[in-house]
């Protein structure tokens, strides 16, 4: 029979991982949808958007969630943890550049594509990816 003393006992993490998971998305995509409003509000004004180009952009936005998939095969290669922070860098510098936006092509390119795939990368999966695997597996980030 084999001895306990000699294995270590593991300590499970998994509602640690959550309790952080939880605190990285509600940090990372509140704060870029607290800025959101604010920023695409200055917007509207000083490129006489109409209420049409916004809500293409945030229908363009919303149709980029179909890139879960890829997100997955980027988590699954890299790690959420990598995935994570790319996604975090990417958002704060699309971010930045929405605030020199100077059309509505740009506001497109920039609002409705570049930030959201940026905001996938560090949002819903790869968070949620990291639960489920920190709860199923006992391991985390």
């Amino acid at each position: 029979m084999a001895s306990i003393e000699g294995v270590a006992k593991r300590r499970f993490h998994g509602y640690q991982v959550a309790a952080v998971a939880f605190l990285e998305y509600g940090i990372a995509v509140g704060a870029v949808y607290f800025v959101a409003a604010p920023l695409v509000a200055v917007l509207i004004p000083a490129l006489k958007l109409s209420l049409g180009v916004i809500s293409g952009v945030f229908l363009m936005r919303s149709l980029l969630g179909l890139l879960g998939p890829a997100y997955g095969w980027l988590v699954h290669k890299f790690g959420a943890k990598q995935i994570i922070i790319v996604g975090g860098i990417l958002t704060a510098v699309f971010t930045a550049l929405t605030a020199v936006v100077t059309n509505v092509f740009l506001f497109y390119l920039v609002f409705g594509a570049a930030l959201a795939i940026a905001d996938g990368l560090m949002g819903y999966l790869p968070v949620f990816t990291t639960v489920n695997q920190g709860l199923s597996k006992g391991v985390g980030l």
